[in-house]
C-alpha cells in the first residue's frame, strides 16, 4: 500500500481528531483523490484537476512542506484560510500531496475590531 493510499484510509480518523474547523485535501500528481470539507469548504470534487495557483499545486512543484495564509482576495476558493501541505513521496518520487486547511474568518474579524 502506498503512502497515498494510507493517507486516504487515515483521513477520516485525522478529520475526527482535528474537528469540524479543518478540511482535508489529498491529491495524486494531477487530480484530487479525497476531499473532506470543514468549516472552510473549497467545494472540490474527487477526480477534479488540481487548481493552478493553489497550495497543493505549489507543494507538488516545490516538493517541500508549505504553510500559507491566504487572503480572501488571493484565494482560488473565495475564502480566507490557512493551509498546510506536504508532498507524498514513494520510492523517492512525488506521488501526491496532503493538505489541511482552516478558515481564518474569526481571526479576520478580531483584527477588524
Amino acid at each position: 500500500m502506498s503512502i497515498l493510499d494510507l493517507c486516504v484510509v487515515m483521513a477520516p480518523l485525522i478529520k475526527e481528531t482535528l474537528g469540524k474547523k479543518w478540511n482535508i485535501v489529498i491529491s495524486d500528481k494531477e487530480k484530487y483523490v479525497l476531499y473532506i470539507p470543514g468549516d472552510v469548504d473549497f467545494h472540490l470534487q474527487v477526480g477534479e484537476d488540481i487548481k493552478h495557483g493553489t497550495l497543493m499545486k505549489e507543494v507538488l512543484n516545490s516538493k517541500k512542506r508549505t504553510v500559507r495564509i491566504v487572503k480572501k482576495e488571493d484565494s482560488k476558493f473565495g475564502c480566507a484560510y490557512i493551509g498546510m501541505a506536504i508532498p507524498l513521496v514513494n520510492d523517492h518520487k512525488i506521488i501526491g500531496a496532503f493538505a489541511l486547511n482552516q478558515t481564518t474568518e474569526s481571526e479576520d474579524l478580531l483584527s477588524m475590531a
